[in-house]
């Protein structure tokens, strides 16, 4: 199946754990029990409204037959997966030269020991604004492919429109939420490289930039994960014997 080939969100819990050295708090609470914690009651409303509007959603599609086939969804849904994991695999740019684990960037990292405070800092900006860069780039590309794919569902039968009706409004009320957690990856991943600087271990740069894009995959994965779930839906639709007849 296409979602079984993402690592799920605690892969990307995990190598942040891992990041800055403290055990994963696996929580045993099931997945209605931590959605909850992220829903306040004017969601609840909304998705009681949304569930009873789901109802009215019969019959098949006005437009007949979706024009999408599996295949060129899920090709489409693998093209923009691919262009953004290229975006994500781009070497960071360094000031004055320097490049990621040749000498000039050992020689830069060096010099930020000597003066951890205000070098450390600016040593680390080039990686936290490409950090931010990145997560606004994967926000934007994957919000217009989401809603791409809920275009190819909402002309497909009452289940597949049901469906892009529901993860519409999940996109709405947990869209903040999500941005809120992502948005700490750089903080922990600065943890990371202050770590890395301090230790005087051989190219510490070069490892800290295998990490860091180590992480941003994991989180590529993870914000792709509702996108792979529609793009799974529809294949599976078209696949039952019913849709064939």
């Amino acid at each position: 199946m296409l979602s079984s080939t993402f690592s799920a969100p605690s892969s990307l819990v995990r190598l942040l754990s891992d990041t800055v050295s403290v055990p994963v708090d696996v929580s045993r609470q099931d997945f209605a029990e931590q959605l909850s914690q992220w829903l306040g009651a004017l969601d609840a409303v909304t998705l009681h409204g949304t569930h009873q509007s789901l109802k009215s959603v019969v019959g098949s599609s006005p437009l007949g037959a979706s024009p999408h086939s599996p295949a060129a969804l899920e090709a489409h849904f693998q093209r923009v997966r691919s262009a953004l994991v290229s975006r994500v695999s781009e070497p960071v740019r360094l000031p004055d030269g320097a490049h990621e684990g040749g000498q000039s960037a050992s020689r830069l990292l060096r010099a930020a020991a000597e003066a951890p405070l205000a070098a450390g800092e600016a040593s680390f900006a080039p990686y936290r604004q490409h950090c931010h860069a990145l997560q606004r780039h994967m926000g934007l590309k994957i919000a217009t492919l989401r809603a791409q794919v809920r275009q190819v569902l909402s002309h497909g039968a009452a289940p597949l429109r049901q469906l892009a009706e529901l993860d519409a409004v999940w996109e709405q009320m947990l869209t903040a939420r999500e941005t809120k957690l992502l948005g700490t990856v750089p903080a922990v991943l600065e943890q990371r490289f202050e770590h890395l600087r301090c230790t005087g271990a051989p190219e510490p740069l070069a490892r800290y930039a295998y990490e860091q894009q180590a992480v941003l995959l994991a989180e590529l994965n993870v914000r792709l994960l509702p996108v792979a779930g529609l793009v799974e839906a529809f294949a599976q639709h078209h696949h039952r014997p019913e849709s064939l007849s």
